[in-house]
């Protein structure tokens, strides 16, 4: 695989310190190689042989943001749902590649306005190993 570029600008992910950022970008659109401090002092509180689900879950919020504010906006997203499925360990001396696809969704039959659910998938060594579903809402202004 290509290397990995220098992570994206904190704000597309919505973070403000670089080292909270687990993603990096690849030449693919909306396509990220997972890329987390090991050191971080939240997503890992131990050394372990797999990467944490916290980082997996902290990934799939990012993939979210980034896909659907490519640019910074002054109107982000909040996260309301999240579906998620651990299919297997994430080891870390592999590559992990991170997709994700955005649809939108009807919330009700009374409520037309599209509810963007981002559906994310974890591969590594060609294999899924995490996919979730992450529905926002953008908050109205007031």
């Amino acid at each position: 695989p290509p290397p990995p570029q220098p992570p994206p600008s904190p704000p597309h992910t919505r973070r403000t310190l670089p080292h909270d950022i687990v993603l990096t970008p690849t030449p693919h659109p909306h396509t990220w190689q997972l890329t987390p401090n090991p050191h971080h002092p939240i997503l890992f509180d131990h050394t372990t042989d797999h990467i944490p689900g916290m980082v997996l879950l902290e990934a799939a919020h990012q993939a979210a943001t980034a896909h659907t504010h490519p640019t910074p906006t002054t109107h982000p997203t909040h996260p309301t749902t999240l579906h998620a499925t651990f299919h297997r360990y994430t080891e870390h001396h592999t590559p992990t590649y991170i997709t994700s696809t955005t649809t939108n969704d009807n919330d009700n039959d009374n409520d037309q306005t599209p509810t963007p659910t981002t559906h994310i998938t974890a591969h590594q060594n060609n294999t899924t190993v995490f996919t979730a579903q992450l529905t926002t809402h953008t908050p109205t202004a007031t």
